[in-house]
């Protein structure tokens, strides 16, 4: 009897077709965006952990610890100094500001007066207040560079003051103008010392800074 030989089957399967063919091409997308997005995640992460910064704590050591008594009494002496030269300067524009509106106010309030012909009017006039007011709102929205001007100025405002009180006229030295005098007085003591605590400031970020750097060595 003679066998007839069977040809061999394939190991392979064929390709899917229509909707499975589909479903394989889907899925392989998905997964495809799916790890894209995830392998984009991983780099954003460590990057992130490359770029954090230790905290300072675990700077800190026990030879910086030495330095901290200055660092500390410096902060409150550039507090206190700033607090009290600003309520020195509160008080100068407040004060300042009362006599000029009493001395503009003087028979009716009025914004321009003709020029005096004695020496002595000057000190009433209107052109020596707006000089004041101009003055004023200066010094609250300047300070260090602004120092130096405003002890120019005060001295000149204050030796003007004495000088015209000090002629014959009309101006004496009434309790509203030794006020005024005071003011000018007053303001070249504390603009010394603005000066001075100024430079305290800029001592003391600079011994922030190398607190920093030795922290972060």
């Amino acid at each position: 009897m003679n066998l007839s030989m069977r040809s061999p089957i394939s190991a392979t399967s064929p390709p899917p077709s229509g909707a499975l063919s589909a479903l394989t091409n889907v899925l392989t997308t998905v997964s495809g965006r799916i790890g894209g997005v995830m392998a984009k995640g991983k780099a954003m992460q460590a990057k992130m952990r490359a770029n954090k910064v230790a905290p300072i704590e675990s700077k800190v050591q026990a030879r910086h610890l030495e330095l901290e008594p200055l660092c500390c009494l410096s902060s409150c002496l550039v507090r206190g100094g700033c607090a009290a030269v600003v309520a020195f300067e509160a008080f100068y524009v407040l004060a300042t500001l009362l006599v000029v509106l009493g001395g503009m106010s003087r028979g009716g309030f009025t914004l321009w007066e003709p020029l005096p012909k004695s020496w002595n009017a000057w000190f009433g006039h209107h052109l020596f207040y707006y000089s004041v007011c101009v003055y004023d709102a200066v010094l609250v929205r300047a300070h260090y560079l602004f120092c130096y001007v405003s002890l120019a100025v005060n001295v000149l405002f204050l030796t003007f003051s004495i000088w015209t009180l000090s002629s014959k006229g009309p101006f004496t030295w009434t309790a509203a103008n030794c006020l005024l005098v005071f003011c000018f007085a007053m303001q070249i003591p504390l603009q010394i010392w603005a000066i001075t605590v100024v430079k305290s400031c800029q001592d003391f970020f600079a011994l922030i800074h190398v607190f920093v750097a030795l922290a972060e060595t």
